[in-house]
């Protein structure tokens, strides 16, 4: 398996000129682009002349700090290699440690 991901994280309070790094809400911004392939013993990946490509995506994303319980994120997401096109929203909670 090979897993690509490039991510820009940003505290939303510093984007609308705020002072303190993150300010009174723990909010962040991501812009993100993944890729990846797997493969086995009978199949190869594309790269290396076989039949398994590449999956990608691109998007942007949300990340709250839920009281340092979880954390908490929103993501608008654009699959490239999937039968069908679209925009697709993504939601997820995740522990806060």
């Amino acid at each position: 398996m090979l897993v690509v991901n490039a991510e820009l994280r940003f505290p939303l309070w510093s984007v609308f000129g705020g002072d303190n790094f993150y300010g009174p809400l723990p909010v962040e911004l991501a812009v993100f682009a993944d890729g990846g392939v797997a493969w086995d013993n009978i199949s190869r990946p594309s790269i290396a002349d076989g039949n398994r490509e590449f999956v990608r995506s691109y998007g942007i994303a949300a990340r709250a700090n839920l009281f340092g319980y979880a954390v908490g994120e929103v993501a608008y997401v654009r699959p490239i290699d999937r039968p069908r096109d679209g925009w697709l929203w993504q939601f997820s909670l995740r522990p806060g440690f």
